[in-house]
C-alpha cells in the first residue's frame, strides 16, 4: 500500500467516525431540547400552582383575620355583659 491509500483509508475512517460522531451529538441535542420544552412546561405548572397557593393562603389568612376578630368582639360580650337600664329594674320591683 502507498501512502495515497492509506491516508485515503484515514481519511474515509475519520469521516465515517466524525458522521457517527455528529449523528450521536444531534440525538444528544435532540433529547436536551426535549427534556428543556419539558421543564419549561413544569415550570409553568409550578407557577401556575403557586399562585394559586399564593390566592388561597391570602384568603385563608384574611378569613383567619375576619374570625378573630369576630372571636374578640364575642369575648368582650361576655365578659362586659348589657347591663339592663335602671328604667327596667325599678319596673320589675
Amino acid at each position: 500500500m502507498n501512502l495515497e491509500t492509506q491516508i485515503s483509508i484515514a481519511a474515509i475512517i475519520f469521516g465515517v467516525l466524525s458522521f457517527i460522531l455528529a449523528a450521536f451529538t444531534y440525538k444528544k441535542l435532540q433529547n436536551q431540547r426535549e427534556l428543556l420544552e419539558f421543564l419549561g412546561k413544569q415550570f409553568e405548572d409550578m407557577e401556575e400552582i403557586f399562585a394559586r397557593n399564593k390566592e388561597f393562603f391570602e384568603s385563608s389568612t384574611q378569613r383567619a383575620a375576619e374570625q378573630a376578630r369576630r372571636i374578640a368582639w364575642l369575648e368582650t360580650r361576655i365578659r362586659q355583659p348589657k347591663q339592663p337600664p335602671v328604667e327596667e329594674i325599678i319596673e320589675d320591683k
